[in-house]
């Protein structure tokens, strides 16, 4: 939500700013190209060296659109409903950049960046025949009204508003299910072409829209491998990395539990890992709701870490009791995965699904440990913790021992 909001605020800023920036770009023009020409060759350099195929081609169709403006319109002011070139653009862009956004990371250079750059260059070498045969057709397309009037005046068609609309809805089921940084970068690049399109003819505003769009995708790339470096891709708990780097930071009273499934490797040989992942995703759902301060990790494994900084172990154990039985009382429904999938009458639904559906529940077993003179490391802590927790074990699991 954060960057969500970031972004938000960022293009509303950039095109409110525009008439206040405006002059500046003006009178240093060509040193303002060259500068997004050099922030667009290092973008897309980050985006090799991350492995981020999606922002990499979505960057080259941006450098695509501004060459195919700067050379072939020579940002001339025009109108966009009664010029040929832009309208195609203005459909072309965003229909790309809501593909490219659906397509999975598999490499800028590989065989499937091949077919991409093929791609691309074959919608280019269409493009440029359109101009030169089919522009009045696409002129005469491009002026079918079928949207009601509003009172307010477009600069452009009909058609290329209906295609910004289905794309932004597109996007936002794209967001809506993943919901990482990058998708909504990517998001709002499509924004960012929407809310500048309307100053297409001044060569300021495709210049700062570019500026705004690849620093939203970079900062979206930067998150998105923070999350894979210190976030837990199974349970979206922070990992290991994220552990070491918070007890650094500890200070001189604090107190760590360490965390362990119960039985989890007889649980996985009976029900298999899948359903092995989903209790492990169960546990790390509840384990963020944990009250009292604490901060939860994935320690790694079937185990995990609670950090309750500033805090004595008798404060610490309500939580974690409140924590554990949590998690004891959760009923993990499982489904049948070989019965066929078949429609079943509305009045038999309810039945089926008793008869159908399977739950299990996990418990957990815990060691808690303080910070105290004779244990003033963090690692002796957690020592101590592990010293617990096998004791909890020892005493019939499903409980909390210090």
């Amino acid at each position: 939500m954060f960057y969500l909001i970031l972004s938000f605020v960022t293009l509303v800023g950039s095109y409110f700013l525009l008439p206040t920036i405006n002059p500046i770009i003006v009178e240093y023009r060509q040193i303002a190209e060259y500068a997004l020409l050099a922030f667009i060759g290092i973008s897309m350099l980050i985006c090799i060296k991350f492995n981020r195929s999606r922002a990499f081609f979505q960057i080259f169709l941006l450098l695509i659109f501004l060459l195919s403006n700067k050379y072939y319109f020579n940002f001339t002011p025009k109108n966009l409903t009664d010029n040929a070139q832009l309208i195609l653009l203005s459909l072309i862009f965003p229909i790309n950049v809501v593909l490219f956004s659906f397509f999975k990371e598999r490499g800028c250079f590989t065989i499937y960046g091949f077919f991409k750059f093929v791609f691309i260059a074959s919608q280019v070498a269409t493009f440029y025949w359109a101009i030169n045969h089919q522009a009045n057709w696409i002129l005469q397309t491009s002026k079918i009204s079928f949207i009601p009037n509003i009172g307010i005046n477009f600069p452009f068609s009909d058609i290329i508003i209906l295609n910004m609309l289905i794309g932004l809805l597109l996007l936002a089921i794209v967001f809506y299910r993943k919901r990482n940084a990058l998708d909504v970068m990517i998001l709002s690049l499509f924004i960012c072409f929407i809310f500048n399109l309307s100053h297409i003819h001044q060569a300021t505003s495709l210049i700062i829209s570019a500026f705004v769009a690849i620093t939203l995708l970079i900062i979206g790339i930067l998150q998105d491998s923070f999350n894979m470096a210190y976030i837990d891709e199974l349970t979206e708990l922070p990992g290991r990395r994220a552990l070491n780097e918070k007890l650094l930071m500890l200070g001189r009273h604090y107190t760590i539990a360490m965390l362990d499934v119960d039985h989890f490797k007889k649980f996985n040989d009976t029900y298999g890992h899948d359903v092995g992942d989903q209790v492990l995703q169960m546990v790390g759902m509840l384990m963020k709701k944990i009250t009292g301060g604490g901060k939860v990790f994935r320690y790694g494994g079937e185990e995990f870490t609670v950090i309750f900084a500033g805090k004595h172990i008798h404060e610490t154990k309500p939580h974690l009791e409140v924590l554990r039985e949590a998690i004891a009382n959760y009923q993990l429904v499982l489904r049948d995965q070989h019965r066929p999938v078949k429609k079943q009458p509305k009045s038999k639904k309810k039945s089926l699904n008793k008869t159908q559906q399977q739950t299990v529940s996990v418990a957990i077993s815990i060691g808690v440990a303080e910070r105290n003179e004779q244990h003033k490391t963090p690692e002796e802590v957690i020592k101590q913790a592990d010293n617990a927790l096998y004791r909890a074990k020892k005493n019939g699991r499903n409980c909390l021992s210090e």
